[in-house]
């Protein structure tokens, strides 16, 4: 598996509060594949894109996470920052 690049790709707000929504700038990856896990792997959620909205309220701790987008068999991954 490759590692995609997006340039264009960027999330907002990022760092963000506990239970917040990442919104994402772009509208044309629904049906994209979504996981967060935390710095040591451990996935806590995943889903598919609806719209341009991933959930995080399965996040309960300030910390440093790892937002991996799968689209068509390339992977996008993020550092997100909860406060």
């Amino acid at each position: 598996e490759e590692t995609l690049e997006l340039p264009n790709l960027n999330l907002y707000p990022n760092p963000i509060q506990i239970g917040a929504e990442i919104t994402l700038d772009r509208t044309d990856l629904a049906g994209a594949q979504w996981r967060i896990s935390d710095m040591l792997g451990q996935l806590l959620g995943r889903g598919q894109i609806d719209l341009n909205k991933i959930p995080t309220h399965f996040i309960s701790k300030p910390g440093i996470y790892l937002l991996e987008l799968e689209i068509n068999n390339q992977k996008w991954i993020k550092k997100l920052q909860v406060f």
